[in-house]
């Protein structure tokens, strides 16, 4: 017989509870009472209304459920597995022996006051409806602000968010009428986006706060597996913007062996879940859970292959799909396949993108150039409730320092745990400390990154300095500043900056000098010097991207040895992606032939090239023509009267006068400042203009521009095209873009794909 404790979280206090137990330790009572400032005993005999009160209930829930478990460990068998339901996480971890007791009270009081703090929400259970239902009816509603906050049982669902807003959908749940909608006696939007300020103190008063090992495996309400050595400060922060996936938990113990609980503290609400769950336990299958929209379960890998020293690769046929590239990979970022969708700029690769790549164990990152941070935030937030793997896109051009600084920090603030960079700027201190903010010494004294980070290379320079550790004089001005810790700036000494490198060659959006199957063997053998040369603990991986448009260039990456793939182009023509129907149209009809390069909007005075649409659009040979007159005259007013005219009345359509008189007014003062003194670069600012409305108009699908549409594509748009011509793909709206990587995917294993494995056994990251 296994058994499991669980503890209840709020929602379970009640007058009386916990009596027999705080007259058992009257000591542990004294020094709770020490660090709240009150009477637990007078709060727990519920003399007052204090007990409806976050502030209160959660200290009160701690200490009686501590204190219980304490006097049941006396004589009584030990757990297999210790879970806690919400607040009652707090606890477990306790009783697993994380941290003491007065450290757990202290923690208790915060939570409660900084969630008490967050007024204005509040909670919502639906009965009787599934939650792939509940999510559709959400998407309906347009009520962005109510998000799911606990998948307790298969039909037993709880919604957090303002108190409005839970009032106006819960007609819309209730229509049918066996689903019951019930408000919850709290008045905190718990386990959702509005407890993001919370969260963010949490983590303040977390930091420094020694946290050990579980001694007995404890189950996490954000990821419904059991917790990590070092997991502790992260998930609790985690935990109260994410949804507690009761569910799941209740899954894993019973796929564990479970087969008997006890609930420890005041009621029997975990109790009765445990036994409205048992016939749903025993009738689902594993494919049951993995299908469940709240989280994503990639597929138990196969044994792995010998080990092997890397400058000797040996392969194997793979069996599936699931096995192309790197199963590292898919460990380190929780997939189910080797594969990602990069992101794509001006905000295409949204929200909705990302959560459908995620919901089937796919990876995508969100668009961050050209948003703005509160555009950006607002994205993020929508990824709440998103269990599966996500990304974002650190924005790393020498055209946006400052901005790739404010991404960096809010991607940290947010615990977002995977980045995608291109090396075009280099090595820099922002991308440095997003990969080892919480790094650390494994327990075997190998050191650990705090993040994912994919850089996308187009030359084998960039690679080299991605593959090496940091410069050690940048690491030592992280440290100075505080902005990495002892530990970490170690582990930055030892670690290569990128984990991932991604050869990105000529087919792509950037342009390079090299082809594919040049630079991706080339950066394959740097990856392996370098491991040779600093001995790491794991080798980055080296994937493949640009020009894959269908199945044959998918199954030479891998046969050239990519440990995964990241797509561009083809994910751009998705129902998910951010732009408008008009360029999802045009998309789906273009050739391998219908791109060009053309000047790109944020390196346009350096001269920075981009890969773009040419079919049904003028906007590379304008872009040019304002290009190649900029490199020809000295200021806007050294242009001759024929070109003057035939921009002003084909590509502006008002006079260039008109076009900087509008752009100064919105300038900043140095930037105005520059403008005025500089003429050339007020004249390339008129210029950029242009690029930028091709953009808007292309994003709004605005038909009086259509001729003008700028559309970042690569001929991988083309190829794919080509491919899936007679197909149910062909067609815009079936081109989803899950079902866009699992057809080249199962394309490329059809074709009989082998791939390398890793050369040594990889260690967590």
């Amino acid at each position: 017989m296994t058994l499991a404790l669980l503890f209840p979280g709020q929602g379970s206090q009640a007058p009386g509870m916990g009596e027999s137990d705080l007259d058992a330790f009257p000591e542990l009572v004294r020094e709770a009472d020490g660090i709240l400032g009150y009477s637990v005993r007078d709060l727990c005999a519920g003399r007052d209304l204090r007990l409806r009160d976050t502030r209160y209930a959660q200290p009160a829930l701690f200490v009686t459920g501590a204190l219980a478990a304490r006097a049941r460990f006396a004589d009584a068998p030990q757990p297999a597995f210790l879970a806690g339901h919400s607040l009652g996480e707090l606890t477990a971890l306790h009783v697993a022996g994380c941290f003491d007791f007065a450290t757990g009270v202290r923690l208790a009081k915060r939570r409660g006051e900084l969630m008490a703090s967050a007024t204005g929400g509040g909670m919502t259970a639906v009965l009787g409806m599934r939650v792939e239902r509940l999510r559709e009816l959400l998407a309906e509603s347009g009520e962005e602000s109510v998000t799911l906050a606990n998948h307790n049982l298969p039909d037993q669902l709880v919604l957090s968010g303002p108190k409005d807003a839970l009032r106006r959908i819960t007609p819309l749940l209730a229509a049918d009428g066996r689903v019951r909608c019930v408000p919850l006696n709290v008045a905190v939007a718990a386990h959702s986006r509005h407890m993001e300020r919370a969260a963010q103190e949490f983590a303040h008063t977390l930091r420094g706060i020694p946290m050990a090992a579980p001694e007995v495996p404890v189950i996490a309400n954000v990821t419904a597996e059991p917790y990590g050595p070092d997991d502790a400060a992260e998930l609790l922060t985690r935990h109260l913007v994410s949804p507690v996936r009761w569910w799941e938990t209740l899954c894993l113990l019973a796929d564990s062996g479970v087969d008997r609980i006890e609930e420890i503290g005041p009621g029997e609400v975990l109790t009765t879940m445990w036994r409205k769950a048992g016939p749903h336990l025993s009738a689902r299958s594993a494919a049951d859970v993995h299908a469940l929209p709240t989280t994503v379960v990639p597929p138990t890998p196969p044994p792995p292959p010998p080990t092997v020293r890397p400058e000797h690769p040996v392969r194997f046929v793979a069996g599936g799909q699931e096995h192309l590239g790197s199963e590292a990979f898919r460990r380190d970022y929780g997939t189910a396949h080797a594969y990602a969708a990069g992101s794509l700029a001006d905000g295409v690769s949204g929200p909705a993108m990302l959560a459908r790549l995620a919901a089937r164990g796919l990876l995508g990152f969100l668009s961050t150039v050209g948003r703005g941070i509160q555009d950006i935030t607002e994205d993020l937030e929508r990824l709440t409730d998103v269990a599966g793997p996500y990304g974002l896109a650190l924005p790393s051009t020498a055209a946006t320092a400052r901005h790739l600084d404010d991404v960096v920090r809010l991607g940290l603030a947010r615990g977002v745990r995977h980045g995608e960079a291109s090396a075009a700027a280099g090595v820099s201190e922002p991308l440095v400390r997003w990969r080892f903010t919480g790094a650390r010494r494994g327990p075997d004294g190998t050191p650990a990154p705090g993040r994912q980070l994919l850089v996308k290379v187009a030359r084998t320079a960039q690679a080299d300095a991605f593959l090496s550790p940091a410069p050690p004089a940048l690491i030592r001005r992280l440290a100075a500043r505080g902005e990495l810790t002892e530990e970490e700036a170690w582990a930055a000494e030892r670690l290569p900056v990128a984990s991932d490198v991604c050869a990105e060659a000529g087919p792509g959006w950037l342009t390079s000098d090299l082809a594919g199957p040049v630079l991706l063997p080339a950066v394959i053998a740097l990856r392996d010097r370098a491991d040779l040369r600093h001995g790491y603990a794991e080798p980055p991986r080296v994937g493949a991207g640009g020009g894959l448009g269908e199945p044959g260039s998918v199954a030479a990456a891998f046969l050239r040895g990519a440990d995964f793939i990241l797509t561009g182009s083809v994910n751009q023509a998705s129902p998910q992606a951010r732009t408008s129907t008009a360029v999802k149209e045009l998309l789906a009809g273009l050739g391998v032939d219908d791109t060009a390069q053309a000047p790109a909007e944020t390196l346009f005075e350096l001269g920075g090239r981009t890969r773009v649409a040419t079919g049904g659009t003028l906007f590379a040979a304008r872009a040019d023509a304002l290009y190649q007159a900029y490199r020809g005259h000295a200021s806007l007013e050294a242009l001759d009267a024929t070109t003057r005219s035939r921009f002003e009345d084909t590509i502006f359509k008002e006079p260039l006068s008109a076009v900087w008189e509008r752009l100064r007014e919105d300038l900043a003062p140095e930037q105005r400042a520059r403008a005025d003194r500089d003429e050339k670069h007020r004249m390339a600012l008129v210029m950029r203009a242009y690029l930028t409305r091709a953009t808007r108009l292309a994003l709004t699908g605005d038909p009086r521009g259509r001729r003008d549409y700028q559309i970042p594509c690569g001929p991988a748009m083309g190829a794919f095209n080509d491919w899936a011509r007679d197909t149910p793909l062909a067609a815009p709206e079936n081109r989803h873009v899950d079902a866009i990587a699992l057809a080249l995917l199962e394309g490329a294993a059809e074709l009989g794909v082998v791939s390398r494995p890793a050369a040594r056994t990889p260690s967590a990251a």
